[in-house]
């Protein structure tokens, strides 16, 4: 297939190998780039659809995210509060609160059991399994 001079499929790397993800990617690039143009058009006007604006920049940001090997979640929320603060408006994503939300919450019990030779009474599962049952018999599930 040939796309404005372009012989379709372009040597791209994976997914973008096959024809119909290039054109997929086009259709996407297309509105990722229209999309917000109308989006910030419809706001200067005071049109109601100011939430459509900002999320047609968010997704265009997690596209230019994702292209740019930036994480999408995190150029979103950049995106959402570079556009909604000089408006006045509440962003609905911060780039703080998407890093609160994806750090680890993990516990490693490594340094407690080299420093001081702790070593847990009870296993993960079976801590689990108990923790599962207690919640049970309270009625909590």
């Amino acid at each position: 297939m040939i796309l404005a001079g372009l012989s379709l499929p372009l040597p791209l790397p994976w997914p973008f190998e096959r024809e119909y993800m290039q054109l997929a990617l086009a259709a996407g690039l297309a509105v990722g780039a229209s999309a917000p143009l109308i989006g910030v058009f419809l706001v200067q006007r005071r049109m109601s659809l100011m939430g459509d604006g900002v999320g047609h920049l968010a997704f265009a940001g997690v596209a230019a995210g994702v292209l740019m090997d930036v994480w999408p979640v995190w150029t979103a929320g950049a995106l959402c509060e570079a556009i909604c603060r000089p408006l006045g408006i509440e962003p609905p994503l911060y780039r703080r609160r998407v890093d609160f939300f994806t750090k680890s919450r993990a516990f490693d019990i490594t340094r407690a059991r080299t420093e001081i030779g702790f070593a847990p009474r009870v296993g993960l599962r079976e801590g689990i399994r108990r923790t599962l049952n207690w919640y049970r018999t309270e009625g909590w599930l």
